[in-house]
């Protein structure tokens, strides 16, 4: 992977990282709340909400379940940011 692919990688994974956590607020859960329910330390789920390193697809996908939102969706509000 070129430069110009890891930071347009890193930026998209940082872009669905904010639109989770915008996705918490509008479902009333905590982050916290999130990375409990699904078994993660709270420290590793934050640094995957922040980017660094980016979220597995499997821990997207299950947020998306667990806060009752289509990963689409997520996915295509970062990607038209």
């Amino acid at each position: 992977m070129n430069e110009i692919q890891k930071v347009r990688s890193h930026r998209f994974a940082a872009l669905i990282g904010l639109e989770l956590k915008a996705s918490f607020v509008r479902s009333q859960v905590s982050q916290t709340e999130v990375a409990d329910r699904l078994g993660h330390s709270r420290s590793g789920y934050s640094k995957w909400l922040n980017a660094k390193p980016s979220m597995p697809v499997e821990a997207l996908l299950n947020t998306c379940e667990l806060i009752g939102v289509d990963p689409r969706e997520i996915v295509n509000a970062a990607y038209e940011r």
